[in-house]
């Protein structure tokens, strides 16, 4: 190919972003002011008194009929809510935060050392790599990289990747990896860089290049589910889940990639993990309603009656906001910043619990836990809230403009 080609299909694409942008950017609902995203967090704190007056000493997981299901601390969603009592302590400071934070924290040490296909990251990440952030508890240190360490013990080295499902010890379980896990990395780049112990940055990076490598399709879409070669790393079959089919695009699937592909490429600086944050928030954004919240699966066959998932949306506005600051080129700059402040705007103004919706301490509304399973569907999911707090206190802090 020649360079005059090269710069062709760059000024192409260029093109194709300075468009979307300025669709973006056209005359809609004004964007919501600083005040309207302030107002939004004190919601958010009262909501989260709310629920901890509720819960007694379980974690919430997502709504049946409006009301919260409680699971224990060993629930893959666990640490969500103690999670987004660090953060309401991070910007309060207040004493009574922290002893909320800390409470509903501790709980989860005990399963630090559990052999089951526990979701590390995201328990200890957001609790205890978080509260030693917040407190230099020291205990809190050794508590999340030791479950770091036990979760290295799901590496397969030959495939290279971490096994997201099933006993270790049995060959038929051996081979599973979710897009999903690519969130639980995290807490193995932390560990690595708290230890300078190469060899879980190691696995942490490999895992994530076989999930880009199998999970993410040319067209930027995704895959949920792989099996995988124990031996080889390489491809058997895909498998859908919680998504519509095989062949679809499971929305919050796609929200994991943008959200943890650029925290990866934080970490390493590997391109790769960076073109690929773009490639699936381009398809991403591409395939949006109107709303900025897309349906649960992007192929459902009922759109555009099919239901939404608030959750991925939060999700993916947390990401597209980070990604706005790695990439180098304006026009995608811009989309992905708009993007997640036209999310954002969308949840507060029309996904947000009110009236007797609220009494229970939901946030938002409309998400899908799981579609094909039936369970947690038009409903309120407590990591739905967890990224759209994130994401909203990026926007305070840095600004809408």
């Amino acid at each position: 190919m020649t360079v005059w080609s090269l710069d062709y299909h760059a000024r192409i694409r260029t093109l194709f972003f300075c468009m979307l942008a300025s669709v973006l950017l056209a005359p809609q609902a004004s964007a919501a002011p600083n005040a309207e995203y302030l107002q939004a967090f004190e919601f958010v704190k009262q909501q989260l008194e709310r629920i901890s007056c509720l819960v007694g000493k379980g974690y919430p997981d997502y709504t049946e009929k409006g009301k919260w299901i409680i699971k224990g601390p060993d629930e893959w969603t666990a640490g969500y809510f103690p999670g987004m009592l660090w953060k309401v302590y991070d910007q309060t400071r207040q004493t009574v935060w922290l002893e909320r934070a800390r409470r509903w924290t501790e709980p989860i040490a005990d399963f630090r050392n559990d052999e089951r296909d526990l979701n590390f990251g995201l328990l200890f990440k957001p609790t205890f790599a978080e509260g030693y952030r917040l407190t230099a508890d020291k205990r809190y240190r050794r508590i999340a990289l030791d479950a770091a360490a036990n979760y290295a013990k799901r590496y397969m080295p030959e495939g290279k990747y971490l096994c997201s499902w099933g006993r270790l010890d049995d060959p038929k379980e051996q081979g599973y990896i979710i897009i999903d896990s690519l969130i639980d990395m995290s807490l193995l780049f932390w560990a690595a860089q708290e230890e300078f112990n190469p060899f879980l940055f190691e696995m942490a990076q490999n895992n994530s290049l076989t999930i880009l490598r199998t999970a993410v399709r040319d067209d930027g879409s995704s895959i949920q589910v792989i099996e995988l070669d124990s031996q080889t790393g390489w491809k058997r079959r895909d498998h859908h889940k919680q998504a519509f089919s095989v062949t679809s695009c499971w929305s919050r699937g796609q929200g994991w990639g943008i959200y943890a592909f650029p925290e990866i490429y934080r970490y390493t600086k590997d391109y790769r993990f960076l073109k690929a944050a773009q490639k699936m928030a381009d398809y991403y954004v591409a395939h949006l309603p109107t709303d900025f919240v897309p349906y649960w699966d992007f192929r459902a066959p009922d759109i555009p009656n099919a239901v939404r998932d608030s959750s991925a949306a939060s999700l993916a506005a947390a990401g597209l906001w980070n990604l706005a600051k790695l990439v180098t080129d304006p026009a995608r700059q811009e989309v992905y910043r708009q993007t997640a402040v036209k999310t954002i705007d969308s949840l507060t103004r029309n996904y947000m619990a009110t009236g007797e919706a609220a009494d229970n301490g939901r946030i938002l509304l409309h998400g899908t836990l799981h579609k094909p399973a039936g369970i947690g569907v038009d409903e309120s999911l407590i990591f739905g809230d967890y990224y759209y707090m994130e994401a909203l206190l990026d926007l305070i802090r840095d600004g809408r403009d």
